[in-house]
C-alpha cells in the first residue's frame, strides 16, 4: 500500500483526536431507540466521595457461533449472575450452555416461540438475521435471569447488568419492566458498558467526557450527566482508574449520586481498578471462548461420523474457502 492510503485513513483518525480534544458545544446523541440534544461542556462534571459498603448482584451472558451453515446456524448462550459485596463473592448461579439451531426459512417464528416462552407475549419486533436473533435471545435471557436474581436481594442492594439500559427494540419491553420491578423491591437497577460506541459528528463521546474529566478532577471519582432525563451518565468510579465507563441507572431514580457511590464501593479491587468487580467475575464465568466453539464443533462433527455420514459430506455443508485461502 502506498502512503497517500494510510494519509487518507489517518486524516479521518486524525480529524476525530483533534475534535476530542478541543470541541465544546451543541451535539446530538443518537441510540438504537432515539437521541437527544447535549451541550458538552467543562461545567456539567460533578466529583463524587465514593462508597464503603454496597451488595448487589451482576448478571452477564454470552453468545457464539458454533457452525455457520449458510442457510442455518448452529449457535450456543450462556448467562448467569454473581451475588458479592464489596468484600468478596457470596455466591453465584451460572447457566448451562445452551446450544440452538437457527434458520433462515423458520427465524420469524424461532424467535417469536422463545419470545413467547421469556416474556409469555408477542415480540415488538423481529430481528433480521440469524446472529441477530441468537443475540437477541441472549438478551431476553439475561434480563429474565435478573429477575430471578432480584427475588434473592434486600432494599437498596443494586442490580448491574452489562451493558446499556436503553436496549434495542427487541428489549425494550423486558427492560421497563425490570426497571418496574426493581423500584417496586427497592433495588436500583443500572447498566454498564465496558465500551460504549456514544458518537456524534466524529466526536467519540467518552473518549471526550474521560479526557476533560481527568483534567478537571485529577485522582478524582467523578460523573457527567449525559441525559438527566434519561439517567445516562459517564462516570470514574475510582480515582486511579485508567478508565470510566458509561453508567444507564433506572430512569425513574432520584439519587444519582447514591446510586454511584454503591456502584464505587465494587471498584477497588486491583485487578479491575475502577470497574464493578462482580461484573468482572459474572463475565469470566459465563464467557464462551473460541475454545469452547472449537470444543463444540469437534463434538458435532464426530457425531456426525458416528452416524455414518463421511467427511466430504460435512464440509460440504460446513467448510469455509476462506480458511483453506488462509
Amino acid at each position: 500500500m502506498d502512503e497517500k492510503t494510510f494519509g487518507r485513513a489517518f486524516c479521518y483518525i486524525e480529524e476525530v483526536m483533534n475534535r476530542s480534544r478541543g470541541f465544546e458545544g451543541e451535539v446530538k446523541v443518537k441510540f438504537d431507540n432515539g437521541g437527544f440534544d447535549i451541550r458538552l461542556c467543562n461545567d456539567a462534571f460533578k466529583k463524587f466521595g465514593g462508597g464503603d459498603r454496597a451488595k448487589g448482584v451482576a448478571i452477564d451472558g454470552s453468545s457464539f457461533k458454533i457452525l455457520d451453515g449458510l442457510s442455518f446456524i448452529i449457535s450456543s448462550r450462556r448467562v448467569g449472575y454473581v451475588v458479592a459485596d464489596e468484600k468478596g463473592v457470596i455466591r453465584k448461579k451460572i447457566g448451562d450452555m445452551e446450544i440452538d439451531t437457527l434458520s433462515k426459512q423458520g427465524l420469524k417464528d424461532d424467535f417469536k416461540e422463545k419470545y413467547g416462552d421469556l416474556m409469555d407475549s408477542v415480540p415488538p419486533k423481529i430481528p433480521d438475521s440469524m446472529d441477530e436473533v441468537n443475540d437477541a435471545i441472549r438478551g431476553l435471557e439475561e434480563h429474565v435471569m435478573a429477575r430471578e436474581a432480584m427475588e434473592t436481594l434486600g432494599e437498596g442492594d443494586v442490580v448491574m447488568m452489562d451493558g446499556s439500559l436503553e436496549g434495542n427494540k427487541f428489549l425494550s419491553e423486558i427492560i421497563k419492566e425490570n426497571c418496574n420491578i426493581a423500584v417496586e423491591r427497592g433495588l436500583h437497577l443500572v447498566g454498564i458498558c465496558k465500551r460504549s460506541d456514544l458518537y456524534t459528528n466524529k466526536l467519540p463521546v467518552l473518549a471526550w467526557v474521560k479526557k476533560r474529566g481527568d483534567s478537571i478532577f485529577a485522582k478524582q471519582r467523578w460523573y457527567y450527566p449525559l441525559s438527566r432525563e434519561r439517567r445516562v451518565y459517564i462516570a470514574k468510579l475510582h480515582p486511579f482508574s485508567k478508565f470510566s465507563f458509561r453508567i444507564d441507572i433506572n430512569p425513574m431514580e432520584e439519587d444519582v449520586e447514591g446510586i454511584l457511590n454503591k456502584i464505587s464501593a465494587f471498584s477497588n479491587d486491583v485487578s479491575y481498578m475502577g470497574y464493578p468487580y462482580p461484573l468482572a467475575e459474572i463475565h469470566r464465568d459465563v464467557v464462551i471462548t473460541s475454545e469452547d466453539g472449537l470444543y463444540c464443533r469437534k463434538v458435532l462433527r464426530e457425531m456426525a461420523l458416528k452416524s455414518g455420514f463421511t467427511i466430504d459430506e460435512w464440509e460440504d455443508i460446513f467448510f469455509d474457502y476462506h480458511e483453506y485461502l488462509g
